[in-house]
């Protein structure tokens, strides 16, 4: 693994939508543990994740692969987004959302953010009642 960027924030979000002028509105940011009812009948949650980022000096980068692992480190959600070729800085910035997430376990789960061989991860608890 490569060392990372000494400068970035990573936020962990309930829903973001990407607005006019190169903005983004971010709803629910998380900070405390994401409290989750199962499904009747079922062995999971749903919830939708949404994350942010920014990295000084990556913007040179093609794609970002995103992924949430849950505490036994079982992927449980995964994508790529692509890296819009007009960024106007050195500063890359990545917005992603993964819908309808399936939440089985209670625990650490961490969402991690990979670009050019460079990881980034932040982890947030869910707890599945």
């Amino acid at each position: 693994m490569k060392k990372k960027s000494p400068n970035y924030t990573l936020l962990i979000a309930e829903d973001i939508r990407a607005e006019l002028n190169d903005r983004f509105s971010i709803m629910g940011i998380t900070h405390q543990a994401i409290s989750l009812d199962l499904i009747p009948g079922q062995d999971h949650a749903l919830h939708t994740v949404s994350a942010y980022g920014e990295f000084e000096g990556l913007s040179d980068s093609l794609s970002v692969e995103i992924k949430i692992t849950d505490p036994d480190g079982e992927l449980i959600a995964d994508g790529v987004v692509p890296v819009p070729k007009d960024q106007k800085t050195s500063m890359l910035v990545v917005a992603g959302k993964f819908i309808n997430t399936k939440f089985k376990k209670s625990g650490l789960h961490l969402l991690t953010m990979d670009i050019n061989g460079h990881e980034f991860s932040k982890a947030f608890e869910v707890v599945v009642n």
